[in-house]
């Protein structure tokens, strides 16, 4: 039995830390609410055997899921697919992991708990959809989501990178061109000055002080960022009201806050479209997809709304009061609760996010390009102002 680090929110609105003993992450969420705790973040303790724990790699990721995928569309059932795919594969990591999956589930153990305790760090969009996909006792149908979910992402990853390699190549070839006029030709012709006991041009020196404040910038922005990003990732994951501001501000930033909310409701409405065709209630189907969404903001007004509708409520109402999901999903939530058709509002909920978020990356692919061509061209006429045209008043005045 595993034993759950929470951070829960009581009746009165405080947050506090708990430890929870179960068998499963659903069945400590299960046990947490019915103490009316209202779960925020939750961690295992768990010690994992096998692999040693580390973070899991978009490749190794993407050649497990479409491999899974294909083998369960060919009709294999979980356990052959798994045997099959360990046996093709060189040794690596992604063999191993085959291995140790077909250990844990050969033990008992479902998938849901089996990538959990492999010592791969799994998204938990992997294991709130294989959750549902065994409760469902449809597999083939959460892999070929995940395929499809994550062929999107690689598409947008790749374009984004194709759009940074020109620019990179550019400003990195610039920047070093500096660093060698800063650290080794300008100091040299110091020393030759130096050696004719003649002053220094005032050029000269303007260059030398140019070139220290543009490397302490690039050095201190570089140092920054990373700075910023570590303590971004340490938040979000230690502190539940840090996670909670975090979410808004991202969810602000134009474009990019627009694409994360896209995303959070696309894995939201895929969960919910394929829990209520699957015959479950609306309030089981809400606690399944609170594992799903990423977003600590989201899952809180989740399991919020099935607190209301527990009590009597309404979804629509709750997730209106929320102010945290969009308009037209509570308004199309509410015509599906009146109309007695909640599954078939998901389904077209679910496409049209999903068409959104097509259009948004689209967006910003076509936002990134221009924006990178102007700092490049900046970066650029910073370079020739402070370095190149110094250097040629120089040599006509010699």
């Amino acid at each position: 039995m595993a034993v759950y680090t929470c951070r829960v929110k009581d009746g009165s609105g405080r947050i506090r830390k708990v430890r929870q003993q179960a068998v499963s992450e659903e069945k400590a969420v299960t046990a947490l609410l019915q103490n009316d705790l209202y779960p925020l973040l939750i961690r295992t303790t768990e010690r994992y055997g096998g692999i040693r724990r580390a973070g899991s790699s978009q490749k190794l990721l993407s050649e497990f899921t479409d491999t899974i995928a294909l083998l369960l569309s060919s009709g294999l059932t979980l356990k052959d697919s798994l045997e099959v795919a360990a046996d093709s594969t060189p040794r690596g990591r992604l063999r191993e992991l085959y291995k140790i999956l077909l250990k844990r589930i050969d033990s008992g153990r479902s998938l849901a708990e089996a990538v959990r305790s492999c010592g791969i760090r799994f998204p938990r969009l992997y294991e709130g959809l294989f959750r549902i996909g065994e409760k469902l006792g449809s597999l083939e149908g959460s892999f070929r989501m995940l395929s499809s979910y994550y062929l999107r992402e690689r598409a947008l990853r790749d374009k984004l990178i194709s759009a940074l390699i020109y620019p990179a190549m550019v400003l990195t070839v610039a920047f070093s061109g500096v660093v060698v006029i800063t650290v080794y030709v300008l100091p040299r012709v110091t020393e030759i000055f130096t050696q004719l006991d003649t002053v220094l041009p005032v050029r000269i020196e303007s260059i030398i002080t140019s070139g220290r404040i543009l490397l302490v910038l690039a050095i201190g922005g570089v140092v920054l960022l990373g700075g910023l990003g570590f303590l971004f990732s340490f938040a979000k994951k230690r502190n539940w009201k840090s996670a909670a501001q975090l979410d808004r501000i991202i969810f602000k930033i134009p474009v990019i806050g627009s694409m994360q909310q896209l995303r959070e409701n696309y894995k939201f409405t895929c969960s919910m479209e394929a829990l209520c065709m699957g015959g479950y209630s609306l309030e089981e189907a809400l606690l399944e997809a609170s594992f799903i969404v990423s977003s600590g903001t989201y899952r809180s007004s989740i399991l919020s709304a099935r607190k209301s509708i527990l009590k009597g409520g309404t979804l629509a109402d709750s997730f209106i009061r929320s102010r945290v999901f969009p308009q037209r999903l509570s308004s199309w939530i509410m015509i599906g609760e009146r109309s007695g058709n909640i599954e078939g509002v998901f389904c077209q909920l679910r496409r049209f996010f999903e068409a959104e978020l097509e259009k948004y990356s689209a967006r910003f692919i076509g936002l990134i390009e221009p924006v990178l061509i102007l700092i490049l061209g900046a970066a650029i006429i910073t370079i020739i102002v402070l370095f190149v045209m110094p250097i040629l008043s120089l040599y006509g005045s010699l």
